[in-house]
């Protein structure tokens, strides 16, 4: 009988009131207004909508990837990441604008003008002046490690490198390499950085192998330039340093399973068999990646979809909790994917 009466207040159905409480699409911004507020006015509420959409004035959410990070362009979890964002707006009725913004005048102008109920922010090198435009909008960042104070939802980098190291350690290997092309990236870097400490604490060798190629290497779009054959090119080299180490390394933790597919191509260029004279371990659980290589080898999942979830989830807390003075970290756990077991013993 409450939405009979707010519905019979303004002249709508009882179905479009129904579609706007339980925060459903369908509805002009217009009129769901126009049923929020007669709704408001005679005392009719949606648990729904007062538990997780309080706070919501415009019914939507900028998602803005503030500059270009390497991986963006060919990882499949950055891509799975986008969809669980997409997909927890959109459950809860809530219209999304996406953007890729390097400045101030890349914005879209309803961003600008913060006519946005929030934001979902990643980048790994924003520009400041970018910052400042939306500095006053709720936000959460995904995927991107940040060193201020803000609101996260993280892939569980330590975790990865725990899975890594305790995986690699456990089939008995004692030398072992890491290897990135990418070292400033703070994911790249977080990963590695914690694998070596795991490692030399159990008493292993190991060698980490990283360098730092021009990150706007990725985001060319030259047929005859292809930037992935040029990256590959790099790990072959760093594949070639972690061969001439003594004693050679018998496990390598990839940076991602696109590193990992390289790593498997310079090897084998080499007469050495991947999965079987050198053993390796990605992250990501990248499957176009992966799906060439044999033995599969191991990877780890980031659970990128559940992080894009997480993140609306904790952006819609804080546009309900403005006043909230602590920031909050969402870290998704990882877990290990196992690949092709090759009965043959390392070499």
């Amino acid at each position: 009988m409450s939405n009979t009466k707010v519905a019979q207040a303004l002249g709508v159905s009882e179905a479009t009131v129904s579609r706007v409480m339980n925060n459903q699409p369908g509805v002009s911004k217009s009129t769901a207004q126009r049923v929020r507020e007669m709704a408001a006015k005679l005392g009719v509420g949606s648990r729904a909508h007062h538990s997780s959409l309080e706070g919501i004035r415009y019914n939507t959410v900028g998602l803005v990837v503030l500059s270009a990070d390497a991986f963006q362009r060919f990882s499949q979890a950055y891509h799975q990441t986008i969809a669980g964002v997409e997909d927890a707006l959109r459950s809860k009725g809530v219209e999304m604008i996406y953007a890729r913004a390097s400045e101030p005048s890349q914005l879209p102008p309803r961003i600008s003008a913060g006519e946005v109920d929030g934001l979902i922010l990643a980048g790994t090198h924003p520009d400041p002046a970018t910052l400042r435009v939306i500095e006053k909008l709720p936000q959460v960042w995904v995927c991107s490690h940040r060193e201020d104070d803000c609101d996260m939802a993280l892939e569980g980098n330590h975790a990865v490198a725990q899975l890594a190291a305790d995986y690699l350690l456990g089939r008995g290997h004692i030398s072992l390499a890491a290897i990135s092309p990418l070292a400033s990236h703070p994911a790249m870097r977080a990963r590695l950085e914690y694998f070596e400490y795991l490692v030399t604490r159990q008493n292993a060798s190991v060698k980490i192998i990283s360098c730092d190629v021009d990150e706007t290497l990725l985001e060319q779009t030259d047929v005859e330039d292809d930037p992935l054959r040029r990256l590959a090119e790099v790990v072959d080299g760093q594949v070639e340093e972690m061969l001439a180490c003594e004693p050679r390394p018998t496990g390598i933790m990839a940076a991602n399973d696109m590193v990992s597919g390289m790593i498997y191509a310079a090897l084998q260029k080499r007469g050495i068999r991947p999965g079987i004279d050198i053993e390796i371990i990605g992250s990501e659980h990248d499957g176009p990646a992966l799906s060439g290589l044999y033995p599969r080898p191991a990877t780890i999942d980031i659970a990128a979809f559940t992080m894009g979830r997480r993140s609306v989830e904790q952006l819609l807390w804080r546009i309900a909790h403005p006043n909230e003075p602590h920031a909050y970290q969402v870290v998704v756990k990882p877990w290990l994917v196992h690949g092709d077991d090759i009965n043959e013993s390392l070499s």
